[in-house]
């Protein structure tokens, strides 16, 4: 797949205008102009320079989720299915946009095959959402509840552990929680394994977050 990129490096608040006047394709089924202001933004979005190295997401479900206002592909979990005849029109539709690009350019560009992970695969994205809710009420379960349907969705999590430690609830006495599903090896240190904590301030004190993912690699068959 190539190597992964965080993709926090996709900006929502990048507002590019188009050197060239856009033209419709003659193909009805392919939103030609609307395409090509998708994908230019997401170029220009990513850090690196027309002149230099142009990086491209390569996968037919990303790139076709791709809005110009806001990246909706940051939201999705599940990549949405792609038959032969979309697939086709999407490979006619990238070697337009590397002609075009190519001309504007001025140069031969080369394509850096990157892998984008989900949005939930980030422990320090879930915090800001963990953040925001338990400033406001202080329980956690509601929102672990959700975030764990997404988790078990996801075929490259093999397991997970969350833990809270504070006044949890709005009660007076301190406790520590943990919330633990499917595989979590007990050394800590493996490269499988993404730790994030965080804490954020209640009206009842402070509330200690910690998350472990457990992700699945090559060696594991099942």
């Amino acid at each position: 797949m190539g190597q992964k990129t965080n993709p926090l490096i996709l900006r929502c608040n990048t507002v590019n205008i188009l050197p060239y006047v856009l033209t419709p394709n003659k193909d009805k089924n392919i939103n030609f102009s609307y395409s090509l202001i998708k994908y230019y933004i997401l170029l220009n979005t990513i850090k690196n320079t027309l002149n230099t190295r142009l990086t491209k997401v390569v996968e037919t479900q990303l790139f076709d989720c791709i809005n110009f206002t806001i990246f909706n592909v940051m939201l999705h979990n599940n990549k949405p299915k792609i038959y032969k005849t979309q697939k086709k029109e999407l490979i006619h539709l990238k070697q337009i946009l590397h002609n075009k690009l190519s001309i504007i350019n001025g140069k031969a560009i080369f394509f850096n095959f990157i892998y984008i992970p989900e949005l939930i695969y980030l422990g320090n994205l879930m915090f800001g959402q963990m953040q925001i809710n338990l400033k406001k009420t202080a329980r956690y379960k509601p929102l672990i509840y959700k975030i764990e349907k997404k988790l078990k969705k996801i075929p490259f999590i093999l397991g997970y552990k969350f833990e809270f430690s504070g006044r949890l609830n709005y009660n007076d006495i301190a406790k520590t929680e943990f919330i633990k599903y499917n595989k979590m090896p007990l050394h800590t240190f493996e490269e499988n394994i993404l730790y994030n904590y965080r804490y954020v301030t209640t009206k009842k004190g402070c509330i200690g977050m910690k998350i472990w993912l457990c992700t699945r690699t090559k060696s594991d068959k099942n």
